[in-house]
């Protein structure tokens, strides 16, 4: 008797266990369909300067979506339909940084060239020259300012966020130009 209600326990953790693994893979599958994808309006709009008193909830968001994400490692806000100069950066894919109103100020007369993804054209890679080193204005999740500098890929990753910002996609590009042949 005992042996029968131990193996009954066990297919009952085992049953709550798959139960547990499906949820979360189900609320990982609805945070990365929030992703824009290919013509979507939000990725050719200009986005606007978030503001201090501006609804801040989606940064969190963001995080989760990227650190979701397979090959991420970047996301801009209009990346999820919100149309805020917001990016987020995770080089390592174990940290975030967070940029509000990110500008680039200043940069290298080196460029290199390099492929690129996109988390927005998935399968789309291109081949995008870009200065080794940057620096860039921006403010953190608490509004302080920031100047700094950044080379190799971080630089790369936060030029292509800013582009996304603008409204400028190189992936974007290539999609159309395959889409057209």
């Amino acid at each position: 008797m005992s042996n029968q209600g131990g193996r009954s326990r066990a297919k009952q953790r085992a049953k709550e266990r798959l139960e547990k693994q499906q949820d979360i893979f189900r609320r990982k599958n609805n945070l990365l369909k929030e992703i824009r994808k290919y013509n979507d309006t939000a990725l050719s709009t200009v986005c606007d300067p978030l503001l201090q008193s501006d609804d801040k909830s989606f940064i969190d968001k963001m995080k989760k979506i990227l650190l979701l994400s397979e090959n991420g490692v970047r996301i801009s806000a209009n990346q999820i339909g919100i149309t805020k100069r917001v990016i987020i950066i995770s080089p390592d894919r174990k940290t975030v940084k967070v940029m509000i109103n990110p500008e680039i100020i200043d940069h290298s007369n080196e460029t290199s060239i390099s492929v690129e993804g996109c988390l927005s054209y998935p399968g789309i890679i291109t081949q995008v020259p870009r200065y080794n080193r940057i620096s860039v204005e921006y403010v953190d999740e608490q509004f302080n300012r920031w100047m700094d500098d950044f080379e190799g890929l971080a630089a790369r990753i936060i030029a292509h966020e800013t582009d996304h910002l603008n409204a400028i996609c190189h992936n974007r590009d290539e999609w159309i130009k395959n889409k057209v042949q």
